[in-house]
C-alpha cells in the first residue's frame, strides 16, 4: 500500500517538475500573498493611523479632556465633526469608527454614571472598533475616577471642617473647584502613570455598542491591535489555502477527461490511495507554505502573541479539511472551466460566510449558524477563542471542539470523494 502511494506521489512530482511555471506558482503564492498583506496592514496602521471621527455634543471641559488625551494616541488619526457627518462616513466605510460624546456627558460623570455615556458607531468591515473602544473607555474611566476621588476628598474635608480658609471662601463665593479639589484630582491622576489602575485585557464586539465602565491598560492598546491584525491575516490565509487546493486538484479533472479513472477500474489500485498518492506533493507544498505563513504572521510583532502548538494543530486539521473539499469539487466537475467557476464561487461564498475577510456573524444569528457549515468558520472561531488566552493553558475545550469539527469535514468529504469516483469509473 505504501509503495503504491509513494509511486503515485513520485509520478505527480515528476509531472510538476515538467511544469516549472505552475510549480513556481504553487511554491510561492502563499508566502508572497502573506508578505503583501503584512505590508498592507503595517502601512495602514503605522503611517496613516486608524481614522476615527469624534463628535463633541457636550462641549464641556470633561469631554474636551477625554478627546485631547485620546487624540494623542499614536495609532489613531482623529477628525472632529458633527453627528451627521460622522455617521455618514461610517455608512460609507470611510472611517473605522465614530465616537459621539452626547449632551450631558459631564453631568453624568459628576453623578457617578458611567454606563452609556459615549456612543460608538462602526461599519461591519471595521477590524479595530474594540481597540478604539478600549482607548476611549480608558480615558473615560480615568476622568471619572479622578472626579469621584476629588469630590470625595472635598466633601470629607468640608464635613470634618478641615478646609482651608481660602477653600471655604471659594465655596462661599461658589468658585469651584477648590484648591483641595485640584490637589485630589492631580493625586488621583498620578496613579494612572505609567501603569493605569485596574489593568486587564478587554475584548468585546457587537453591531452597535456603547462604551461604559471598562478597565483597560496601555499594554492592551498594542496587544489588541496585534490581535485584530493576526485575526485578519489568518482569515485571508484560510481563504487562500482553500482556493489553492481547489485549483491545484485540476489534475483530477484532466484524468477524468483522459479516461484514467475507467482504466484504473480494472486494476488493483484503490481510488483513495490513488488520490492520496497524487496529492501528496500538493499537500506537502501547501502545508509547508502555510506554516511559513504562520511564522511570518506571528513573527511580524516579535511573537508578542506566541505561535502555539494549538494554533498549528488546528491549521493542520484545516489544511486536511480543505484538501478533502477541494478534491471532492474536482471530482464533481467535468471540465477545467467548471472547476474554475465553481471553485471561485465556492471560495467566495464560504469565505464570506465563515468570516475570512469580515466577521459578519455579529450582525446576524443566521450568518453565525451558516458559518458553522464552513471550515473557515470553525477554524477562525477556534483561533479567536485561542488568541486571547495563549500561554494560559485554558483553551483545551476550544481546540477539542474545533478539531472535531474539522475532522468531520475531512472524513465527510473524503467519503463523498471516494463514492463519487467509483460512480464515475
Amino acid at each position: 500500500m505504501m509503495k503504491m502511494i509513494w509511486t503515485c506521489a513520485w509520478l505527480r512530482m515528476k509531472w510538476w517538475l515538467r511544469r516549472p511555471v505552475e510549480l513556481s506558482f504553487l511554491v510561492l503564492i502563499v508566502p508572497i500573498a502573506v508578505v503583501l498583506l503584512l505590508l498592507l496592514t503595517g502601512n495602514s496602521a503605522q503611517e496613516e493611523g486608524i481614522r476615527v471621527a469624534v463628535v463633541d455634543e457636550d462641549q464641556s471641559i470633561y469631554s474636551e479632556v477625554v478627546i485631547d488625551r485620546f487624540s494623542t494616541q499614536s495609532i489613531v488619526s482623529v477628525e472632529k465633526m458633527n453627528r451627521e457627518e460622522a455617521i455618514q462616513l461610517v455608512q460609507t466605510n470611510k472611517i473605522e469608527a465614530a465616537i459621539i460624546f452626547s449632551n450631558g456627558f459631564m453631568d453624568q460623570l459628576i453623578d457617578k454614571k458611567r454606563a452609556e455615556i459615549v456612543e460608538l458607531y462602526y461599519p461591519p468591515s471595521s477590524l479595530t472598533h474594540v481597540l478604539i473602544s478600549e482607548l476611549v473607555a480608558s480615558e473615560v474611566l480615568r476622568l471619572s475616577s479622578n472626579v469621584q476621588a476629588a469630590h470625595y476628598i472635598d466633601d470629607k474635608y468640608e464635613k470634618l471642617d478641615l478646609l482651608s480658609r481660602e477653600d471655604k471662601k471659594m465655596i462661599e463665593q461658589n468658585r469651584v473647584p477648590t484648591n483641595l479639589w485640584e490637589d485630589a484630582w492631580n493625586q488621583s491622576d498620578s496613579y494612572w502613570e505609567p501603569e493605569p489602575l485596574m489593568s486587564i485585557t478587554y475584548i468585546d464586539g457587537g453591531l452597535h455598542s456603547r462604551i461604559g465602565e471598562t478597565e483597560t491598560s496601555d499594554e492592551s492598546e498594542s496587544q489588541a491591535w496585534i490581535y485584530f491584525e493576526i485575526q485578519f491575516l489568518m482569515g485571508c490565509l484560510s481563504a487562500l489555502i482553500l482556493f489553492l487546493f481547489i485549483f491545484m486538484q485540476q489534475w483530477i479533472v484532466d484524468d477524468y477527461q483522459l479516461g484514467v479513472r475507467k482504466r484504473l477500474k480494472g486494476t488493483a489500485v484503490s481510488p483513495l490511495l490513488y488520490i492520496i498518492g497524487h496529492s501528496i506533493p500538493t499537500m506537502v507544498f501547501v502545508l509547508l507554505q502555510g506554516i511559513l505563513a504562520l511564522v511570518l504572521i506571528f513573527g511580524m510583532n516579535q511573537f508578542a502573541l506566541p505561535l502555539t502548538w494549538e494554533i498549528v494543530f488546528l491549521f493542520v486539521l484545516y489544511v486536511m479539511a480543505t484538501f478533502s473539499i477541494g478534491t471532492y469539487i474536482a471530482i464533481l466537475v467535468k471540465s477545467p472551466l467548471q472547476l474554475q467557476t465553481v471553485g471561485v464561487l465556492f471560495v467566495l461564498f464560504t469565505s464570506l460566510a465563515g468570516g475570512s475577510f469580515v466577521d459578519l456573524s455579529e450582525w446576524s444569528d443566521s450568518v453565525k449558524w451558516l458559518s458553522y457549515g464552513t471550515p473557515q468558520g470553525w477554524f477562525l472561531n477556534g483561533v479567536r477563542d485561542i488568541l486571547p488566552y495563549v500561554g494560559e493553558g485554558s483553551v483545551g475545550s476550544a481546540v477539542l471542539l474545533t478539531g472535531c469539527a474539522l475532522c468531520v469535514f475531512t472524513l465527510f468529504f473524503t467519503a463523498l470523494s471516494v463514492e463519487r469516483w467509483r460512480k464515475q469509473s
